[in-house]
């Protein structure tokens, strides 16, 4: 009873910790930072807009505290006939293959195709647009940035310093527990 206790009471610890860690690690935005913490797949960076926040865009002008609220897409695809057609919309979602970790499809919404007879974008009649990425030629990202508030980090600040003291707790209620178990 003491070794499956301690076997299931390890598990939970380890699993919340895990949990904390990574949550820890992407609300400082380390991974961002870092590039040993960073997922695999480097869309995401792209796609949320992280990147501008890396050192790579540090003089970059559009580079600024702030939330990224959307991403718009401009999209140059070619259309099986040898030309392209140039797609510009919101970007929903998209998949990454799981064997290569490559970009396969986008998915846009509020699509527009860019018109060469009137020289303007031009509303395509769709709810989302899955774009195949094996047909992409040109990708062009654009992000709506809502600037952060300053009470905002502090509130985020907080939270982070009550859940070191909920774990601090934590650990104080457990530890003497398995030094009180005579599992050896």
């Amino acid at each position: 009873l003491y070794i499956l206790s301690y076997v299931f009471a390890s598990l939970l610890v380890a699993t919340f910790l895990g949990h904390f860690f990574h949550k820890l690690i992407r609300l400082l935005k380390i991974d961002v930072n870092y590039d040993v913490f960073r997922f695999a797949y480097q869309w995401n960076y792209y796609f949320k807009g992280e990147i501008l926040s890396t050192r790579d865009f540090k003089g970059s002008k559009r580079r600024q505290e702030g939330r990224v609220l959307s991403t718009e897409v401009d999209v140059l695809v070619e259309d099986g006939n040898g030309s392209t057609k140039m797609i510009s919309g919101f970007l929903t979602q998209y998949t990454i293959s799981s064997k290569t970790g490559e970009l396969e499809t986008l998915y846009l919404t509020e699509p527009k195709r860019f018109s060469q007879s009137v020289k303007e974008f031009k509303e395509i009649p769709s709810d989302c647009l899955i774009i195949q990425y094996s047909r992409i030629v040109d990708l062009n990202l654009r992000y709506n940035i809502q600037a952060i508030d300053k009470s905002r980090k502090v509130v985020i600040i907080s939270d982070i310093i009550t859940v070191i003291g909920l774990i601090g707790v934590l650990f104080l209620l457990v530890y003497p527990w398995f030094l009180e178990a005579n599992i050896i």
